[in-house]
């Protein structure tokens, strides 16, 4: 990695993550899309909103049309309710619906008083600043630190791996769920080795190809998981079974009851 340079790395000079989202980098492809949700939300929730994010490959300028997700992180000025969960929901299904250019439409909810809390230092704070860039409303990013790579960031962003993976084992999932699911693994293994790896990658190829060698032997799980990331289909759980050693492995971590090199079948 000594060859790599500071933008590829994902860090500037000082080693501060850099943040690749912008609006001037969404796609002449998604930009309807876009902004019917944007259009959308503020119709449905009015001045409960105080703003709308955009994350993921459209907000990096590399989606592509019909196989990519559009993923943003709605702030509320009040709690969110089970009932704005379900209209986010709704309004999930129509859009995707309507616009055939994404294959789904995520919404991540937060509560602006919850968000601005010192806990959330790690997780909503870092997340708005480094992984987003505002498409509405008053930028709450402005207000947050930067960042360098860290276990609190990999812990923050991926503490509830462990709860997540026992419920993706408990029902019978689709492949959209298959393909979710290994992301968030993927995601999970590349951010704990992120720090000693110096970079911070925004893309599965790289954080795949970054964590190849600080997983000796767990190399096969990381290709199966790699590979259900990018085409994963109803019925390849299996795959993932033969990758439950490397994902409790992570998720210990994670919970900090495993030690990074740590080999749970020794």
């Amino acid at each position: 990695m000594t060859n790599q340079t500071q933008s590829t790395k994902g860090l500037d000079k000082q080693g501060y993550i850099t943040t690749p989202y912008s609006v001037s980098n969404i796609q002449p492809e998604f930009t309807a899309v876009v902004d019917h949700t944007i259009s959308s939300l503020v119709a449905s929730f009015g001045e409960r909103l105080h703003s709308i994010y955009l994350y993921g490959s459209i907000g990096r300028g590399d989606a592509i049309p019909y196989c990519s997700d559009l993923d943003m992180s709605v702030v509320f000025t009040s709690k969110v309710s089970e009932k704005d969960v379900l209209a986010l929901e709704h309004l999930s299904e129509d859009i995707a619906a309507k616009h055939t250019v994404i294959t789904k439409l995520d919404f991540d909810p937060g509560e602006h008083s919850q968000i601005i809390q010192p806990s959330e230092l790690y997780r909503w704070q870092f997340w708005l600043k480094h992984c987003c860039c505002c498409l509405w409303g008053d930028d709450l990013s402005k207000e947050f630190t930067q960042h360098k790579p860290s276990f609190d960031i990999a812990v923050g962003l991926n503490e509830d791996l462990s709860d997540t993976y026992q419920s993706f084992l408990s029902q019978t999932a689709n492949s959209q769920q298959i393909k979710s699911i290994s992301k968030k693994i993927l995601r999970a293994a590349y951010l704990l080795i992120a720090p000693q790896d110096n970079t911070w990658h925004h893309n599965l190829d790289d954080m795949y190809v970054s964590s190849l060698p600080y997983y000796p032997t767990y190399q096969e799980e990381l290709k199966t998981i790699f590979a259900l990331t990018q085409n994963a289909q109803t019925g390849s759980t299996l795959s993932l079974d033969s990758c439950h050693r490397f994902i409790t492995n992570i998720a210990n971590q994670l919970l900090g009851s495993e030690s990074i090199d740590s080999d749970p079948t020794a």
